[in-house]
C-alpha cells in the first residue's frame, strides 16, 4: 500500500470503472460455484447495502473540524478528499457530511494553503501538483467551483505546473516526504484533477506517464498507484483501452490478483481493501462493468469479496480497520468512474450533443431533420454550462441562431395565429445567447416580444386561434416575457395559478416543474401558497428511486423538469426530506448518464425502441438540472459566456463488449457443470452470446461444439448443463466456448471488431482454472 501516512497523502482517489483483459493461462485453486450475486442489476451496479453501512461508519469518523479522522491520527486533506472522491462515486451528496456546522469541504478550505503548497506559501514553484490534484478532483465531485475556492483557482494553478518541454507537471517544491518534482504520484493525480474539472489533458502529458510505466506494467511497482495511472490514462481520452500500456497494466493486474481470494494486495502486509477499492476503479473504468464475473477466482469475486470483508459497524477492511481503508474500498462498490464529476459530465454531454448537431446548426427531434424545439433545448444546455450557442458551430459553419432565424416564421406561427409555448421559448433562447428578441429571423425579423403580449387575453391566458390556453403556454410565454425583461401582468400569474389542480400539480410533473419556474421568474415569492403546494406534489410524488416517474416508469426528463422547478423554489434537494437510499435527486438523475457522456432513457434494453441506447432528447434535457440552471436562462449574462467551444474527448464507448474469457464450475459430484460467459459495458445491451461446449477425450467422442442455450443477467451469459448422461472421465476436459456479438463492437485485449469474437474456457481433470482468451 501506498502513502498510508498523512504525509504520504500526495496520492489520490478517484475514478471506477475498468481494465481487464485475460490473454494468457493462469492456473488457479479448483474454483467453486460463486455466492448468489449481490449487484444491482443496471448500470452502475451501486451496492446499496454496503455502500450505506460504510457511509455510516464514516460519519462517525468526522471531526469537529470537518475533516475525516482517516488513520486515527486526527485530520486529514488527503484522505478528506478521497472521500468527497468516493462520495461523488456512489452518488451520495457530501453536503450531507456535517458535524457541528463543518462540512468537509469546509475543513478543505481552511487546510488548502497549508496542504497544496510547501512551507504554507503561495507560489507556482512551491506547489505540489499531485496534491492539488488530488483536490482539484475532491472539489470537482462535490459541487463546488474549483475555480473558485478558498480564494484560489485550482485549475489555472494546477495547469501552470504543466512542462511543455517534458509534458510533466512538476514544479521544484519540497517540504519533508512530500515534493513536486516529476513522478507518477503527480502526474497521475494532476491528470486525474484535471480531467474531473473538464479540462482537456494536452497529449505529452498522458505520453510521459506512458514512458514511465514499469516493465510489468505497474506504475511505481503499486497496485494502487498503478490504478491512478489507468484511470488517469482512460479519463484523459487521449489512450483508449486497447493501447499497449492498458494491455500491460491489465496484465499485471491478472498477475498480482490473490487466486484464492479475488482480492489484490492480499499477499503481503498491506491492507486489501485499499487496493482492490482502486483496482475495481481501474478496471471498470476499462470496461469490466459490472466487476464481478470477469475476474472471479476462488469461488467468488472481487466485489463480493470486498463485501464480505465488511464488519458489522460498516467498516470495510481486513488488517487495518479505519476510515481510509473503507473509503477508497467503496470506490470498488460502483462501477461509476471517479471522475464522473458534475464539470466532466457536462462537458461529455455537450460533446455528445455536438456530435449529433446537423449542418444547418440545428438538432433533429425523433427523426433526422434539424427542431427548432428541440435545437432551443440544445440551446440551453450550451448556456447552461457557460458557453454562447452562436460558438457551437456545425462543420458547414452553422450555429443554433443560423437556423433558429430561419425556422421562426414556421415555427412561431401557423396560418391562424401565433403559438405562444414555441414563442416565448424560442425568446428565452435568442435572449440567452445574446440576440435581439424584437427584430430575430430571416429573411423576414419578428418582433417576437409583441407578437408574444398580443396573445394575452382578457382571462390572463396567453392563447391565440391556433393553440388553445394550457399550462405550457401560459410557462413559456410568461418565461419568455420574463427573459425580455418585461413584466408579467397579474392576471397572467393568476391564470397560471388557476391551472393547478386540487393536489398541488400541473397536470403532470412535467407541466409542474415547468410552471413553478414560470412563476418564480414572474416575481412569486417561494413562500407563495401555488409555489408552496407545487413543491408538496414533486415531495409526495417522488418515486422511491429518487426521481420521478412517467406512466409507471422512471423518467429522467421529467426529473430534470421536477429538479429545475424545486431548484428555481430555491428547495435544497440535499435535505432528508429529498434523499433516497442517501441518494439526492441530482445524483440519481446522474446515474442515468453513460460515461461518454449520453443519457438515457433507461436502463432496461428493449426491442425496437431501446431505452438503454444514447438519448439525445433525455441528454439535452438534463444538462441545465445536472448544472443547477433554471429558465428563463437570465444568470449569466450573454457578454459573460464563452465565446469559444472545443468538444471534450469523450472516452471509450460503453456501449461496445468487453470480452472476458468463459469459465466452468461444477455441483458436487461432477453430475452439472454451469458454463459462464461473462462481459463488460454493453450499456445498451444489445450485444447476443452463443455458447458451445465439447469434451476433449483421448477416448472416441464427437469432437463438434454442440449448443446449449444460455441466459443473459448482469455481465454474463450463462448456461447449465446436464453431465449425468455423458459423466466426465479421468483425463476428460470440458469445454467452452462463448461467440460475442455487438454492432458496437466487441473488445477482446487490444483490439475491437464488429464481426463475432469466439473464446474458450477449460475445465481440467478434477481441477479448475481460471479461464483464458482464445488467440
Amino acid at each position: 500500500m501506498f502513502g498510508r501516512h498523512p504525509r504520504f497523502q500526495l496520492v489520490g482517489s478517484l475514478f471506477a470503472l475498468i481494465i481487464a483483459l485475460a490473454i494468457g493461462f493462469l492456473p488457479a485453486a479448483a474454483q467453486q460455484p460463486a455466492p448468489a450475486q449481490v449487484l444491482q442489476t443496471t448500470f452502475p451496479f451501486y451496492q446499496d447495502a454496503a455502500i450505506a453501512k460504510a457511509v455510516s461508519y464514516l460519519r462517525t469518523q468526522q471531526l469537529p473540524s470537518g475533516a475525516i479522522d482517516s488513520f486515527t491520527f486526527g485530520a486529514d486533506p488527503g484522505g478528506t478528499s478521497r472521500l468527497l472522491l468516493a462520495l461523488n462515486a456512489v452518488g451520495y451528496p457530501s453536503a450531507t457530511f456535517v458535524k457541528e456546522g463543518k462540512s468537509l469541504l469546509d475543513y478543505l478550505e481552511s487546510e488548502l494553503v497549508n496542504y497544496i503548497y510547501a512551507n504554507d506559501t503561495p507560489g507556482a514553484q512551491n506547489l505540489f501538483p499531485g496534491r492539488t490534484g488530488l483536490v482539484l478532483a475532491a472539489v470537482a465531485a462535490s459541487g463546488a467551483d474549483p475555480r473558485s475556492f478558498g480564494g484560489r483557482d485550482l485549475v489555472a494553478e494546477l495547469s501552470g505546473t504543466y512542462n511543455p518541454s517534458d509534458g510533466t507537471y512538476s514544479t521544484s517544491a519540497t517540504e519533508q516526504f512530500a515534493s513536486g518534482a516529476a513522478s507518477p504520484i503527480n502526474q497521475t493525480l494532476a491528470i486525474i484533477g484535471l480531467v474531473a474539472a473538464g479540462q482537456p489533458i494536452p497529449e505529452p502529458a498522458t505520453q510521459w506517464l506512458i514512458a514511465n510505466q514499469g516493465a510489468d506494467g505497474s506504475w511505481s511497482n503499486s497496485i494502487d498507484v498503478t490504478g491512478y495511472g489507468v484511470v488517469a490514462l482512460i479519463g484523459s481520452g487521449n489512450v483508449p483501452p486497447t493501447d499497449p500500456a492498458i494491455q500491460k497494466a491489465l496484465a499485471f493486474y491478472r498477475a498480482s490478483q490473490t487466486l484464492t481470494t479475488a482480492l489484490w494486495g492480499d499477499a503481503g502486509s498491506g491492507e486489501p481493501a485499499n487496493s482492490t477499492g482502486w483496482t475495481m476503479t481501474a478496471l471498470s473504468t476499462y470496461g469490466y462493468a459490472p466487476m464481478a464475473d470477469s475476474w472471479a477466482t476462488g469461488g467468488t469475486n472481487p466485489r463480493q469479496a470486498l463485501i464480505g470483508l465488511q464488519t458489522d459497524e460498516g467498516v470495510i477492511a481486513k488488517r487495518f480497520f479505519n476510515a481510509y481503508a473503507t473509503l477508497e474500498a467503496l470506490y470498488g462498490l460502483s462501477d461509476q468512474p471517479l471522475f464522473m464529476t458534475t464539470p466532466l459530465r457536462a462537458e461529455r454531454a455537450l460533446a455528445y450533443i455536438t456530435s449529433r448537431q446537423n449542418a444547418d446548426g440545428g438538432w433533429p427531434g425523433f427523426g433526422s431533420s434539424s427542431s427548432p424545439g428541440e435545437t432551443l433545448d440544445n440551446l440551453f444546455a450550451f448556456v447552461a454550462a457557460g458557453y454562447n450557442p452562436t460558438a457551437v458551430e456545425s462543420g458547414a459553419g452553422n450555429s443554433p441562431l443560423d437556423y433558429l432565424a430561419g425556422a421562426t416564421a414556421t415555427y412561431t406561427r401557423n396560418s391562424t395565429g401565433i403559438l405562444p409555448a414555441q414563442t416565448g421559448k424560442l425568446i428565452v433562447g435568442v435572449v440567452a445567447a445574446g440576440s435581439d428578441p424584437r427584430s430575430f429571423g430571416t429573411p423576414t425579423a419578428f418582433d417576437l416580444v409583441a407578437d408574444m403580449e398580443n396573445t394575452l387575453q382578457a382571462t390572463g391566458a396567453y392563447s391565440s386561434t391556433a393553440s388553445a390556453a394550457s399550462v405550457t403556454n401560459q410557462s413559456f410565454a410568461i418565461l419568455g416575457l420574463r427573459a425580455a425583461g418585461r413584466t408579467v401582468p397579474q392576471n397572467a400569474i393568476a391564470y397560471l395559478a388557476s391551472l393547478q389542480g386540487p393536489n398541488g400539480s400541473w397536470g403532470s410533473i412535467f407541466n409542474s416543474g415547468l410552471a413553478l419556474q414560470a412563476l418564480i421568474a414572474a416575481g412569486v415569492p417561494p413562500t407563495n401558497p401555488d409555489v408552496v403546494e407545487g413543491v408538496n406534489y414533486l415531495r409526495t410524488s417522488q418515486a422511491a428511486i429518487g426521481g420521478w416517474e412517467d406512466f409507471g416508469s422512471f423518467s429522467p426528463t421529467s426529473t430534470a423538469y421536477a429538479i429545475q422547478g424545486l431548484l428555481a423554489a430555491g428547495v435544497d434537494l440535499n435535505t432528508s426530506d429529498w434523499l433516497k437510499n442517501g441518494r439526492s435527486p441530482l445524483g440519481v438523475l446522474a446515474s442515468y448518464q453513460k460515461p461518454d457522456g449520453p443519457f438515457v432513457f433507461g436502463w432496461t434494453p428493449g426491442s425496437g425502441f431501446n431505452p438503454a441506447d444514447d438519448s439525445l432528447f433525455t441528454t439535452q434535457q438534463a444538462v441545465p438540472a445536472l448544472l443547477g440552471a433554471t429558465y428563463p436562462y437570465t444568470a449569466t449574462a450573454p457578454a459573460d459566456l464563452s465565446g469559444s467551444y472545443t468538444p471534450l474527448k469523450r472516452g471509450p464507448d460503453p456501449d461496445r463488449l468487453v470480452v472476458a474469457p468463459p469459465f466452468i464450475t461444477f455441483n458436487a459430484n461432477r453430475t452439472q457443470a454451469t458454463l459462464t460467459a461473462p462481459f463488460g459495458s454493453d450499456l445498451n445491451g444489445d450485444a447476443t452470446a452463443t455458447l458451445e461446449w465439447n469434451i476433449e477425450s483421448g477416448r472416441s467422442r464427437p469432437a463438434a461444439f454442440q449448443s446449449i442455450p444460455a441466459t443473459r443477467g448482469p455481465g454474463y451469459f450463462r448456461a447449465t448443463l446436464n453431465l449425468s448422461a455423458t459423466p466426465l472421465g479421468p483425463t476428460d476436459v470440458l469445454v467452452v466456448r462463448a461467440t460475442f456479438t455487438d454492432p458496437d463492437g466487441v473488445q477482446s485485449g487490444g483490439t475491437i471488431s464488429t464481426q463475432p469474437v469466439a473464446v474458450i474456457g477449460r475445465a481440467e481433470p478434477n481441477r479448475y482454472y481460471l479461464p483464458l482468451i482464445a488467440r
